[in-house]
Parts: C-alpha cells; sequence; structure tokens
C-alpha cells in the first residue's frame, strides 16, 4: 500500500494550485492558500535536508549490507 501527497499547480500566476494528499481510507485536496503554503513550507524544508540521490542509494546499500549478515 502505497500513501504519499502532491502539490499540481497550474501555468497561470494567479492558480495558487491544490494539494492532494492520499491516505488509507481515502483522498483529501486542500485549496486554500493557507493549506498549500504550510504544505508548499514543509516540502521544501524536506528537500532542503534530503540526501542526494547517489547518496541515498549508498546509505540504502549500506544498510541493507548490514541487516543482510
Amino acid at each position: 500500500m502505497c500513501f504519499g501527497s502532491s502539490l499540481h499547480r497550474l501555468p497561470w500566476p494567479t492558480d495558487p494550485g491544490v494539494v492532494y494528499i492520499e491516505h488509507r481510507s481515502g483522498a483529501v485536496y486542500l485549496e486554500t492558500p493557507t493549506e498549500i503554503k504550510t504544505h508548499t513550507m514543509a516540502f521544501e524544508h524536506l528537500c532542503a535536508h534530503a540526501l542526494r540521490p547517489d547518496e541515498s542509494v549508498a546509505m540504502i546499500r549500506d544498510i541493507a549490507e548490514e541487516y543482510g549478515q
């Protein structure tokens, strides 16, 4: 089972976008400017602290080797 969220934006400057959140029993669309801003800030925070793709692969390999022994 996969859950997630995403921010969808349209190319028009006046369109604030919509946040789509999928959860166990359904999905929710958030459309208010405050909700969109809050989720955008959270996403940007996660991106700023995330590993680069090559670093993520290396970390997963190290953990897999550690637990595979």
